[in-house]
Parts: C-alpha cells; structure tokens; sequence
C-alpha cells in the first residue's frame, strides 16, 4: 500500500510484456529448477565449467584453422571472462579463450573485419590477437563464427 501511494509508483511499475517474462520465467523455474540454466541461455553461460568452455575452445580452434590457413595462428589458452553490468560487474569467471592472430592482417583490422560480417562478431583484442569467448557463443554460433573469419581471410567484407 505504501509503495502504491508514492508519486513514482506510476512512472516506475512494471509493464504488462516485463511481468509477462519475469511470470514465464519463474514458472521455468518452479518446474524445473534442477535444470533451469537449460532454458534460460544467460544462466548458461554464466554457470558453464571451465571443462565443458574447453572442449568447446577446442572444437572453435579446429574449425577456424580448417578455413584460415597459413597466414593465422590460431591457439587456446585460459583466461577469464566478465559478467559484466547489473549486480556482478566486477565478477571474473575462470574461461577458455581461442585466440587468432594474423601474419599480414593486425588484430584491430580482423576484428573490424568480424564486426562488418553477415552475421557480426564481437571478440576482444589482447597483445595484437583476436580472442573469442566460447561462454558468450550459443550452440548454432559456430557456423557463422567460422563464415565471418572466412570473410575476413579472403577479404570479401572491404577489409
């Protein structure tokens, strides 16, 4: 009662399509709360083991140097990844990173090049090499990742 009587209570309520998704959610949860992180792709992420972030690095890794060739070097390595703004911003979660650097092509050129595909990249540049997050990827991810590095080794997106 008291929060309804209070001159922001309008400006601040909730809309019809938010509580119809905050309602859809908690209900996942209620139903399946042993395997709620299987529905809600966020949760996912956030709570994928650094075994399970590896195998997929690697899988990332094999693909990549399949279509990139000689003129890149493509690794794995540990690293870490943010959860980033809301209530865990400075929360650093332990990840497996794939990491591509050019012989004739600089980090920030590739990225630009990812960030212009068909379907954009976002990656991360650290020490003039390109690093990809597989936390951040979804399952279908692969092929399009692997489609806008294509794009970027031939040059076919005004790179």
């Amino acid at each position: 009662e008291r929060v309804a009587e209070n001159q922001l209570a309008r400006a601040l309520r909730i809309d019809k399509r938010s509580l119809a998704a905050l309602d859809a959610t908690v209900r996942l949860y209620v139903r399946w709360p042993t395997r709620f992180s299987e529905f809600v792709p966020t949760l996912s992420m956030l709570t994928a083991s650094v075994d399970e972030l590896g195998v997929r690095a690697e899988e990332i890794r094999d693909a990549l140097r399949g279509v990139l060739g000689d003129e890149f070097e493509v690794g794995v390595e540990p690293g870490y990844s943010r959860a980033g703004g809301g209530s865990l911003p400075l929360v650093r979660l332990p990840t497996v990173l794939v990491s591509v650097s050019g012989r004739k092509l600089s980090a920030e050129a590739m990225a630009r090049g990812l960030r212009l595909a068909e379907v954009p990249v976002i990656t991360r540049i650290s020490d003039e090499r390109v690093l990809i997050d597989p936390r951040t990827l979804l399952e279908d991810d692969l092929e399009p990742l692997v489609s806008a590095f294509r794009s970027v080794a031939k040059g076919t997106n005004g790179q």
